[in-house]
């Protein structure tokens, strides 16, 4: 019960993302934005979230991860019903951006709830349930999220979410209130205090780069392929919306798959093979991608969209137990959600400058990158069966 409140949870702060993709060719006409002003808006969400990482962490340490999951869903409710009152895009920015603090004390608590209640062994597979409700999120955000668009507009969207991250938090508050604080759990573990002490360890740094590249392809493919489809592929917005949720509904079966393979095979070959997939399937997109060929093409794109997150946060918890607190998982998600920003916004100016064509090449290039790093630099780990957390 508790991982299944855990995955719904963290399928509304994806959700949360996706709803505005599927705005995005709309604001850009209406408002006249180039693209990196609307990528710029389409991050506003995870700038927040990514700022927030350190202090979220923290802040679950010192009040408990069952009051910081209430916490932060609560928050993502109060936001969204403020952004449908937004009246331009600075406001709604802004918005955003507050939406993501909430994000960032759900993702470091309600991972925290995961790695004490589930051993080695099974915590692949945990992971990847939880995991797959990011992608059961950012489906029925883009099928959800389009039917009240179409039907009361903006404002509609973000009141149904409203409403619904509400309702969500009720849920928390009932399955997770008897939750260990995490400073208990980590003084049992012998794990030490805060997190400033990683950022010198080499297995830490990498760990962070893997994440970086995954967050990377996920807020790209989330951002670019709604404009992609309506821009590029002269795809009509609701076709384009489609598209999303097609690339989500495939991802909410692979994400848990990836789970059971790393812990049946190991996390690095199931890295390994999605980087390879991710590159080829991207380099080629601008010219797979066609009218007639969009749904198929996309939903062989989903298979490997974020199989890499499980595996990769999940070689992060083999390195020991101090790895597992909100404050190192913040500060892992911090440093990958940077480079994720940045690279994003890198790829709106490329889009300004050469085209989105432009921006599926160099996810391309960046995946081919991300497949080096695992096979000839990460650091090899032994990954144990043996449970190191306090279940």
């Amino acid at each position: 019960m508790i991982l299944g409140s855990c995955a719904a949870s963290f399928s509304i702060c994806h959700a949360n993302r996706t709803i505005l993709a599927i705005l995005l060719p709309l604001l850009r006409q209406r408002f006249a934005l180039s693209y990196t002003a609307v990528t710029a808006l389409a991050v506003s969400y995870d700038l927040g979230y990514f700022l927030t990482l350190i202090g979220g962490g923290a802040l679950a340490a010192r009040i408990g991860i069952s009051r910081s999951v209430l916490l932060g869903m609560l928050v993502i409710a109060g936001t969204s019903l403020l952004s449908a009152g937004a009246g331009t895009p600075g406001e709604l920015a802004a918005y955003r951006m507050l939406a993501g603090l909430g994000f960032s004390l759900y993702f470091t608590a309600g991972h925290a709830v995961i790695f004490q209640r589930f051993g080695a062994r099974e915590r692949g597979r945990a992971l990847g349930v939880h995991t797959g409700g990011s992608g059961l999120g950012r489906l029925y955000g883009a099928l959800l999220g389009g039917l009240l668009a179409d039907r009361w507009g903006p404002s509609g969207l973000f009141l149904g979410f409203g409403a619904l991250a509400l309702a969500d938090a009720t849920i928390s508050a009932w399955t997770l209130g008897g939750e260990p604080r995490v400073p208990t759990a980590g003084r049992a573990l012998g794990a030490r205090p805060g997190w400033a002490h990683l950022l010198g360890r080499r297995p830490f740094l990498e760990a962070l780069a893997l994440n970086g590249f995954c967050f990377t392809l996920i807020l790209a493919m989330i951002n670019f392929l709604p404009l992609f489809g309506v821009e590029r592929a002269g795809l009509p917005l609701s076709r384009a919306a489609f598209l999303l949720v097609v690339l989500n509904a495939v991802a909410v079966v692979a994400n848990p798959l990836s789970g059971i393979l790393a812990d049946r095979f190991g996390n690095r070959r199931v890295l390994l093979v999605t980087f390879a997939s991710n590159a080829i399937l991207l380099g080629t997109l601008p010219h797979t991608l066609t009218p007639g060929t969009a749904v198929l093409v996309v939903g062989v794109v989903g298979l490997f969209l974020s199989t890499g997150i499980a595996p990769a946060i999940n070689h992060l918890l083999t390195l020991g137990p101090e790895y597992a607190t909100p404050q190192a998982i913040g500060a892992y998600n911090t440093g990958a959600g940077s480079i994720a920003f940045l690279l994003n916004l890198l790829l709106g100016r490329l889009a300004d400058a050469w085209g989105l064509d432009a921006v599926f090449t160099a996810l391309g290039l960046l995946m081919t990158l991300a497949f080096l790093f695992t096979a000839f630099v990460l650091t090899p780990v032994q990954e144990s069966g043996r449970p190191w957390s306090a279940a």
